[in-house]
């Protein structure tokens, strides 16, 4: 009886066994399934993204062949940076890049300025093209990446301009820079302005202008602590960023006539992974 028993237990357990390895061998039959479409709907979804990249840059090269930019505060600009740093070249090219600030940049464009810094200057796009709108200011290109700097001096020899090249900077290194008179500081430094933008900056350069890009999806405080700091200097703008498939549906240029929605998309698009904040400061007094 003993002998029976035992073997019945045995039985149940192989029995349980069984059914646990057929429910686990479909399971993977399952997931197999979802991988291999998940993988081929990715390299499917790759290849037209390819394809369509490769279509508009056929007929964007047709309708800009001189490299030149098109619209917006650097129009005339020659950009034939192929290989951006940190951003997209489409909307470069066309001028939609960072359009949220034209009306900054217009009341930017009222001032003279004895000096520019552009920390995070990637490939040169605003040091380069502001040193051809403030001929006689004296412009600083500061970035920590050694093919940045390359490409930003690639970009102002190609549009005669000077562009005085630094590679990093820190908050005593910033307060060491010659800033007589008044001066405009940018900055789009990946959350590094949080660290960069001591109380020290503003107290010391009160009589200066800041155009700082907040990238608060790294620390969502930047934004106000930035805000906190300055307050006692300095007069805020906050401008927000735009989605970029906002920017497919109602950005309008005369260059995009011809391309689909999905096409406008492709070329707008910026790529922010968050909606971002910049700071516009300008002095009280």
């Amino acid at each position: 009886m003993k002998s029976l028993k035992k073997y019945l237990v045995n039985l149940f357990f192989v029995f349980k066994m069984h059914l646990l390895w057929m429910h686990l061998f479909e399971s993977m039959k399952s997931l197999n399934f979802k991988l291999s479409n998940s993988v081929k709907w990715r390299s499917d979804d790759y290849k037209y993204r390819l394809k369509m990249d490769l279509e508009i840059s056929k007929k964007l090269s047709q309708l800009i062949p001189d490299d030149i930019v098109r619209n917006g505060p650097f129009k005339g600009m020659l950009y034939k940076n192929r290989t951006v740093i940190g951003s997209a070249v489409y909307p470069k090219l066309i001028g939609s890049y960072e359009s949220e600030l034209n009306e900054i940049w217009n009341n930017i464009l009222k001032i003279e300025f004895s000096t520019i810094v552009d920390i995070g200057c990637a490939d040169g796009y605003y040091a380069v093209g502001l040193s051809r709108l403030f001929k006689n200011s004296i412009v600083y290109g500061i970035d920590i990446d050694s093919l940045a700097l390359e490409k930003c001096k690639e970009l102002a020899d190609l549009n005669e301009v000077n562009v005085n090249l630094i590679k990093g900077i820190d908050t005593n290194g910033l307060l060491n820079l010659d800033l007589s008179n008044k001066s405009l500081i940018i900055s789009d430094c990946e959350g590094f302005e949080l660290d960069l933008f001591q109380d020290s900056i503003f107290q010391n350069f009160g009589k200066h202008y800041f155009l700082i890009e907040c990238h608060d999806l790294f620390n969502l405080n930047i934004t106000e602590t930035l805000l906190n700091r300055s307050k006692y200097t300095h007069k805020h703008t906050i401008i927000s960023s735009t989605d970029d498939i906002f920017k497919a549906y109602f950005y309008d240029y005369p260059e995009l006539v011809s391309f689909s929605l999905n096409e406008k998309f492709q070329i707008l698009k910026e790529g922010r992974k968050a909606i971002m904040f910049w700071l516009y400061l300008e002095p009280i007094d």
